[in-house]
This record gives C-alpha cells, structure tokens and sequence, in this order.
C-alpha cells in the first residue's frame, strides 16, 4: 500500500514539474528575461499539488466535470493572482493568443 502511495506521489510531483516547466515555457516565449524564479516555481509547485490532490478527492466523490473545472479554475487563479507579477500574467496571456492563432 506505501509503495502505491509513493508512485502516486512520485506522479504527481511529475505531473506538477511539467506543468510549471509550461507555464514558464509560455512565459519565456514572449520574454526570457521574465522567466519564473526558483522561489515562484515552488510556490507554483505547492497550489499544484494541493489542485491534484483535491481533484482527486472530487472525482473520488463523483463530482462531476463542471465542478472539477470550478477546482481547477480556483487554483490557477490563486498562482495568477499571488504567484505572477504583471508582466509575468500579460506574456502568458499573450502566448496563449499566439497558440489560438496557430489552430
């Protein structure tokens, strides 16, 4: 059972590093000189896994997609909102633009 635990810790941590190597990736796009630093990457890195681990407990409960998305949505406001400075927000807004472009 504590080894099913560590994987599945061991995957989110995983889950959460790349996500964060994303976030900054769209941010370095617009702008290298605006790249996360390493104490926003662990800020980032902790609101992730707290959203993993609370998704996870809704789907447990059968919380439907809605309700998953209203999770989600809190956790990556909290990173916009506490984590991101200004520049920071617009270069990500602009890289997402980009991407919708390309489709």
């Amino acid at each position: 059972m504590s080894l099913t635990g560590f994987a599945q810790s061991e995957d989110i941590k995983q889950q959460v590093k790349e996500k964060v190597n994303e976030i900054n990736d769209q941010i370095i796009s617009v702008n290298e000189f605006l790249e996360l630093t390493d104490d926003q990457k662990e800020e980032i890195q902790s609101i992730l896994e707290k959203r993993l681990k609370e998704i996870d407990k809704a789907k447990r409960k059968g919380m439907d997609k809605n309700e998953i998305k209203k999770i989600s949505k809190k956790y990556f406001q909290k990173i916009h909102k506490e984590v991101l400075n200004s520049k920071q927000k617009e270069a990500i807004k602009q890289a997402k633009e980009r991407m919708k472009g390309k489709d």
